[in-house]
């Protein structure tokens, strides 16, 4: 059997609210500047800032055909020279 691994587009104002706050209030990401996990109030932030979705950003879930939601990947600076990337896997 053929596992794959597609990118979603994140729907921070919508169905996907949730999910993030889920994801990033309990997930530990030991390899980024900020090492504790999120509170809801940040996330509800960020989102409410467009951290995950703007003219410069766009975000997208990480979907294992099996395990479902298993990270994200967000590209900052989309209209700079220099793009860049967030990866954060789930540990579990």
């Amino acid at each position: 059997m053929r596992m794959s691994v597609k990118l979603t587009r994140v729907d921070p104002h919508g169905c996907d609210d949730d999910h993030l706050i889920d994801f990033y209030t309990t997930e530990e990401f030991p390899f980024h500047a900020k090492l504790s996990v999120w509170s809801k109030e940040e996330v509800r932030e960020r989102i409410a800032d467009g951290y995950f979705i703007s003219e410069e950003t766009e975000t997208f879930w990480l979907v294992h055909s099996e395990l479902g939601r298993i990270g994200i990947v967000r590209l900052e600076d989309l209209r700079d020279e220099t793009p860049l990337f967030d990866l954060r896997l789930a540990s579990r």
